[in-house]
């Protein structure tokens, strides 16, 4: 039985999770897409993440793969929203190019390509009105392998962005594991939280300072928990159904939180309640900017909303 306790001092959402303990074997069955849609639960964990006065998480996941033809490549791909809704490539550019003049610098989004999750990173550099393109992945590729992955995501994001890009990186500062490894789409947010409380030069030069990776495999369970209990939080624990009929019928899984087992679901949905009953004025007094409601847009039928041959 994998069991995680929150260590001494730990706090989320300035709420106390110190001692906290939550069952974790289900985290376990399969990636974040397990039994659900991955890139409805990663633009829901980016909503979770929320944004500072400085990065701006978008609420949505570039869901997208290469396929070969009889004679050539194609590349498809689509922008998920939290709700399961396709995003127009003009409306990301619209929240983009209003998150620039509100005076954001930074911008991450949650990439989802031929079964495999990183994160994209924009940092506009204002002198010269273009952005730095970054990506943060989990798992370690080869040279061969990054070129034929990001040359393909790199074309994607500069559809969808209103300005143009001056270069790409590939870094791999957290390492899930080896190849049976499911915990891409974790690590994915996960990074999307460390950048939001340092910048990436920052987190960079932590990397190299240290000789070794800011998390790994041995932090698998502090990752996948502390984002289960993020989520949950912000979509609030008394609003999680837990009753007898979805026991019956099942879960739709559209958080994270959802990844639980039913019976550990009940337990931190009860834990968390009884911690914001504590801290009730936490709630009372919070702004939540929330991105996706901030900008609204107009969700369509899942189909392909992108596509060109390589």
């Amino acid at each position: 039985m994998n069991i995680y306790t929150f260590p001494k001092n730990t706090i989320i959402d300035n709420l106390n999770m110190s001692g906290l303990k939550v069952k974790i074997d289900q985290l376990y069955a399969g990636g974040i897409g397990y039994g659900a849609t991955a890139s409805q639960l990663m633009s829901h964990g980016m909503e979770t993440i929320g944004n500072n006065v400085r990065v701006y998480n978008l609420p949505f996941c570039i869901e997208g793969l290469n396929y070969k033809g009889l004679n050539n490549k194609y590349v498809v791909y689509e922008i998920v929203s939290s709700e399961n809704l396709l995003v127009p490539e003009e409306r990301i550019k619209d929240i983009i190019k209003q998150g620039i003049r509100e005076g954001y610098t930074d911008f991450n989004l949650a990439i989802d390509y031929s079964g495999h999750a990183s994160l994209a990173h924009m940092s506009i550099d204002k002198r010269n009105n273009k952005f730095n393109l970054m990506f943060f992945d989990s798992y370690f590729l080869s040279d061969e392998q990054i070129k034929t992955r990001y040359d393909d995501i790199k074309q994607i994001i500069e559809k969808i962005s209103p300005i143009p890009m001056k270069n790409y990186r590939v870094y791999h500062l957290l390492h899930q594991g080896g190849i049976r490894s499911k915990g891409c789409g974790y690590y994915t947010v996960y990074t999307a939280l460390l950048l939001k409380n340092k910048t990436a030069e920052k987190l960079i030069n932590q990397f190299k300072d240290q000789c070794e990776y800011l998390y790994d495999q041995k932090d698998d369970p502090k990752i996948r928990t502390e984002l289960v209990v993020r989520t949950m939080l912000h979509y609030g624990p008394k609003k999680v159904d837990t009753s007898f009929k979805v026991e019956l019928y099942g879960i739709k899984k559209t958080c994270i939180f959802h990844m639980l087992d039913l019976n550990s679901m009940r337990k931190l949905k009860k834990s968390l309640e009884k911690k914001v009953t504590k801290q009730n004025s936490y709630f009372k007094n919070k702004e939540i900017k929330n991105a996706f409601r901030s900008y609204p847009y107009q969700g369509v039928t899942k189909t392909h909303k992108g596509h060109w041959e390589v």
